[in-house]
């Protein structure tokens, strides 16, 4: 935004110069601090039917030993949710000399690489101000390479689907290959074509989450935190129902609690760039910008998006929100508002299966490969020339038809609708996947460190 702020006086305080506009609204650099965060407070307290109310109110007059989960990938978003919940446990402590809750945050490596930048961003945050610790106990940081818990896992088996029957042919495997990754086993399934980025990403997701989701049960946490801002709470949306997930949306926002689902992420930018200004705790630097920046007189031009074929439903989704956050922002709030109207369907529900490969809730009584093939015609018509010919052939060499009566193999009604329809875009219809159940591991691969 290119606009003269010589004049511009916050609408807020009518004192300090205006550097941002959003809503139609100028503010100064206190004010849309305030802004942003008393947004965030707002919702963690009246989000949930007021769960979180008791501990969250900086009142709380006796110590409490709920603990309180972040999952926390080093991004803008979630620094900015930690930051907020330090400020709020500091200010806890400052007038009750006690706090009202317990914080340990969660982050989910990819590598080693990764794993030993977190360990130095760690150890930076007790050099800046907005991360400065006033209170006890200290913040616990878990931090957990996925690729343990894929080799520690003693279970693997292969998952491969039958076009023709919608089920999935399940084989155990004796012997694993040594030193997987989640990157080589996606790889190996999808390959490396564009066309699959989004099947990758899919599932690059789903085994994130159901680490986070098995060390928040485990360790017996009151809620689990996500930084997600509007703008990605709305992808998320839009994406989980183009991917065949949506059935999860109303759990996820159900269960989880989004203390910047009222903050567009063009407020996040600006309130990190203005408020934090630190690109060294960023676990990734190059994170997408949005272009529409709203800070005011802003002569940096952040266009860091990639090539188009190179974007995943995520990144078109999300660069699709941002340009018309503008004009039309009730778009995004009315996704989001849309979503946490949605009713989980598996709520009352006692009789289901859970997805072999994202956990989630399969009724007993619909299940997805059954829903398949009763909507599908199974018989073609007759071919009616060569060019028909020609077209089912090469439909059939690239099909996976595995007969269900081969030894050795079992057939399984185990995957949801979403993972039947990511598996369908792999290579050969087939995928390598660990035991998600196996939590025994867990301690192991749980390293902490404290702040």
């Amino acid at each position: 935004m290119s606009l003269n702020n010589e004049n511009l006086i916050c609408q807020r305080c009518s004192e300090q110069p205006a550097i941002v506009k959003t809503r139609k609204e100028f503010f100064c650099n206190e004010c849309f601090s305030k802004f942003i965060l008393l947004k965030q407070r707002r919702t963690l307290i009246s989000d949930k039917d007021k769960y979180l109310e008791p501990i969250m109110k900086v009142t709380y007059k006796t110590p409490n030993d709920d603990k309180i989960l972040l999952a926390l990938s080093f991004g803008k978003s979630s620094l900015i949710v930690l930051q907020n919940l330090i400020e709020y446990l500091n200010n806890q402590y400052n007038q009750q000399k006690k706090t009202g809750f317990i914080l340990e945050t969660l982050t989910i490596v990819e590598s080693d690489e990764e794993y030993q930048k977190v360990k130095t961003i760690i150890k930076s945050l007790l050099n800046l101000p907005g991360f400065k610790i006033l209170f006890t106990p200290p913040i616990k940081f878990h931090i957990v390479n996925i690729n343990d818990c894929i080799n520690n896992s003693n279970t693997f088996k292969n998952f491969t689907l039958d076009t023709l029957t919608s089920k999935t042919i399940v084989d155990n495997i004796p012997t694993k290959q040594q030193d997987l990754t989640l990157e080589s086993i996606l790889l190996e399934a999808f390959g490396s074509q564009y066309k699959t980025l989004s099947s990758k990403e899919d599932f690059k997701t789903v085994a994130i989450n159901n680490v986070i989701k098995q060390i928040y049960k485990k360790l017996g946490y009151k809620a689990l935190l996500y930084g997600s801002s509007m703008s990605k709470l709305a992808t998320d949306i839009v994406k989980n129902v183009v991917t065949g997930r949506g059935e999860i949306v109303a759990r996820e926002l159900d269960n989880i609690f989004y203390p910047l689902t009222d903050v567009f992420y063009s407020e996040v930018e600006a309130y990190y760039d203005i408020v934090v200004n630190n690109n060294d705790i960023l676990l990734f630097q190059n994170e997408c910008s949005n272009s529409n920046s709203i800070v005011i007189n802003n002569s940096t031009i952040k266009d860091q998006t990639p090539n188009r074929k190179n974007k995943t439903i995520s990144d078109i989704t999300m660069d699709y929100f941002n340009t018309i956050e503008g004009d039309y922002a009730n778009v995004i709030s009315t996704v989001v508002k849309t979503g946490l109207k949605l009713k989980d369907i598996h709520a009352d529900e006692t009789s289901f299966t859970s997805c072999s490969i994202c956990n989630t809730k399969i009724s007993a009584n619909k299940n997805p490969s059954e829903w398949i093939n009763n909507i599908t015609v199974m018989h073609p018509a007759k071919i009616q020339n060569e060019d028909e010919l020609h077209n089912y052939e090469n439909w059939k060499a690239s099909s996976t038809n595995i007969s269900t009566t081969s030894k050795g193999n079992i057939i399984e009604n185990n995957l949801c609708y979403g993972c039947l329809v990511t598996l369908n875009t792999a290579t050969n219809k087939h995928i390598q996947w660990y035991d998600i159940n196996n939590d025994d591991n867990l301690d192991q691969i749980l390293n902490d460190y404290e702040l």
